[in-house]
């Protein structure tokens, strides 16, 4: 599976890195796996990582927002079925 930076997706996807966060925080995307750096030129110690399947996902977003806005209700309500779905998934550990 290919892996993106946090920094190549929000290039890539054209989204400001709060944007990014709150797609994380919505559950609209994964939070990164963050790892050493690949290479080594960069500075960082560690950097996030997400599949490459976030800029499918970012894109599909895009187009949501651009639509109409019953699909707004549709995202909110997906979003918050997935935090309902992590607290589950969570709590039966």
């Amino acid at each position: 599976m290919v892996m993106l930076t946090s920094k190549e997706l929000i290039e890539q996807a054209g989204i400001s890195r709060a944007t990014l966060n709150n797609y994380i925080a919505l559950g609209l995307l994964p939070k990164p796996e963050v790892m050493a750096p690949e290479g080594g030129d960069s500075k960082a110690r560690r950097i996030g990582y997400f599949p490459d399947e976030a800029v499918t996902v970012l894109e599909r977003v895009r187009v949501l927002k651009d639509g109409e806005r019953p699909w707004i209700r549709l995202l909110k309500n997906w979003s918050a079925n997935a935090k309902r779905r992590r607290r589950l998934s969570r709590a039966s550990r």
